[in-house]
């Protein structure tokens, strides 16, 4: 959930901590919407052809989880505040959230037992009114 937390005060820290136009910000914060949404494909592929789905969880679990630590420094740390600092930052971020979504679903339906149809359908409704 930390996407959608930082996607949402990205653009302000960019304005106020970074010094960014409100266009340079919105582009910013859209090329690292772009590229969390693209690095799933990169996630699948280590996922699918070469680690399996729990190392790839597990290893960007952690990349994901040293961007987050990483862009709280930037808002702290000088060394770390510049562009370049954010920029790894939000890369290390978005590349972690792409090896966490296309894993996750199907770590979700595993844990539906396939021998009784009527448990999954109720796994489901159970999920849809959530």
């Amino acid at each position: 959930f930390s996407y959608y937390g930082m996607k949402t005060v990205l653009s302000l820290f960019f304005i106020r901590e970074m010094g960014f136009d409100e266009t340079d910000a919105t582009a910013a914060v859209s090329l690292f919407m772009v590229a969390c949404y693209i690095t799933p494909i990169f996630g699948a592929w280590l996922s699918d052809a070469h680690i399996g789905r729990y190392s790839t969880i597990l290893l960007l679990s952690i990349v994901h989880l040293v961007g987050n630590a990483m862009m709280a420094g930037c808002a702290t740390i000088d060394a770390l505040s510049g562009p370049a600092g954010v920029a790894t930052a939000l890369g290390l971020v978005a590349l972690g959230t792409g090896g966490i979504k296309p894993c996750v679903s199907a770590f979700g339906g595993d844990q539906v037992p396939s021998i009784d149809l009527r448990w999954g359908l109720h796994i489901c409704q159970l999920a849809f009114r959530i």
